[in-house]
């Protein structure tokens, strides 16, 4: 660490000013600002820039165009993730002189990324022969195209030396549209108190008369976690087989007994061979694996006396394993739930001594992406919703109709 000119133990100080100002969480205020917009800077050559942040750190540029108060003046934007981007001008004409640290002026800006992601752009970095500053295998300092002072740190966005600033910062929208099935995880590790946020979150789901009527269980122990991976492999060999065969697995109004030759044949030609492959058990060593199972006795099933598979039971459970990836995506992570366990239920019961009276829901598994998914394929809403009846019109985008996201 570099010492201050005057050396001087301000220990005592920065105590006394967290103990008259630093609030706790529950009594800080709702901030006025809805976010940080965007973080302006000045450059010298637009294209030189976009090389530099585009191509070299892999943060897209996301829009261009003219300076609303500069004619002639580009004002462009980079996504740097999270829902934030940081922008550039350049003022064509105008003299600019080189950047200097001043008191109320930039020092440096600094990008989170994850430690796969970090390795790779330091190397991109020096191979390109840039001057960097290594600290703790967890910060790289740089100048930028610009001059600008830059750092990418490996610490996740409300995390800085292990100590947690504020609360995990998400904004809806973005999430939402970006929230997929993750599968693959990187090697790091998930806390406990991680985990605790992400249920702390995730427990104010709507659910039927607020019965809440979910339980869940964190498997950490590995023996456990390998017989849910080889519990999980036979569903899923033959989910695939009867995908690969044009049918919708299991679906209620499926033909049963095409279902059933073509599962007998995929068994047939399995053999007695282990189909645990790579891909469940890489799922299964996941930091998080969650079972969530539902109270039977205290659900609602307003459908129970149809002919036909009950669906309304789910209102009451899902949308929490649906805000539990939600909380997870508000931490940086990613994960997938799925119910391919429930296919053989009775195993997975006696498995995690569930009682009697609780279904198996789901299983989710959540860690840290391999890859970071910031756009996903879904059908436009006009190919799903109608006006009135289930054959009435289509409902359609209007000519000035302001969407947050293409």
């Amino acid at each position: 660490m570099t010492k201050g000119a005057n050396n001087v133990d301000r220990s005592r100080e920065w105590a006394d000013l967290k103990e008259r100002y630093l609030r706790p969480p529950s009594q800080r205020p709702t901030s006025s600002a809805r976010g940080l917009h965007h973080f302006a800077l000045l450059c010298n050559n637009v294209e030189e820039t976009i090389i530099f942040y585009q191509d070299l750190l892999e943060m897209p540029l996301v829009e261009l165009f003219e300076n609303r108060d500069y004619q002639g003046s580009t004002h462009f934007f980079f996504d740097v993730g999270h829902g934030n981007y940081l922008a550039y001008f350049d003022f064509p004409g105008l003299y600019v002189g080189e950047y200097q640290e001043v008191i109320g002026g930039l020092h440096h800006i600094a990008l989170s990324v994850e430690k796969s992601k970090w390795d790779r752009l330091v190397v991109k970095l020096e191979t390109a022969g840039i001057e960097i500053q290594i600290v703790n295998d967890s910060s790289a300092y740089f100048a930028g195209p610009n001059g600008e002072r830059l750092e990418l740190l490996t610490y996740p966005l409300n995390d800085m030396y292990g100590n947690v600033i504020g609360a995990p910062a998400v904004d809806l929208i973005t999430t939402l549209r970006s929230t997929g099935a993750v599968r693959q995880f990187t090697d790091e590790g998930v806390s406990d108190d991680v985990l605790f946020r992400i249920l702390d979150s995730a427990r104010f789901a709507p659910n039927g008369g607020n019965r809440q009527a979910w339980k869940v269980i964190a498997v950490k122990d590995k023996t456990l976690r390998t017989t849910l991976a080889d519990l999980y492999a036979g569903p899923w060999a033959q989910y695939q087989a009867l995908g690969a065969a044009g049918l919708t697995p299991w679906s209620p109004y499926g033909d049963r007994t095409a279902e059933n030759e073509i599962i007998a044949e995929h068994e047939r030609n399995a053999g007695s061979a282990q189909t645990t492959d790579e891909f469940v058990n890489a799922l299964f060593n996941a930091p998080i694996v969650l079972a969530i199972v539902a109270d039977l006795e205290n659900l609602v099933a307003t459908d129970r006396d149809l002919d036909r598979p009950t669906m309304a039971v789910g209102a009451s459970i899902y949308p929490f394993a649906w805000n539990i990836l939600l909380a997870a995506r508000a931490e940086g992570l990613g994960g997938v739930i799925t119910t391919m366990h429930v296919r053989i239920e009775p195993e997975v019961k006696n498995l995690l001594a569930i009682p009697d009276h609780f279904a198996l829901a789901a299983v989710i598994v959540i860690g840290h992406p391999e890859q970071t998914i910031s756009k996903l394929r879904r059908g436009a809403v006009d190919s799903f919703t109608t006006v009135d009846r289930f054959t009435g019109p289509a409902l359609v985008e209007l000519p000035n109709t302001h969407r947050t996201q293409p």
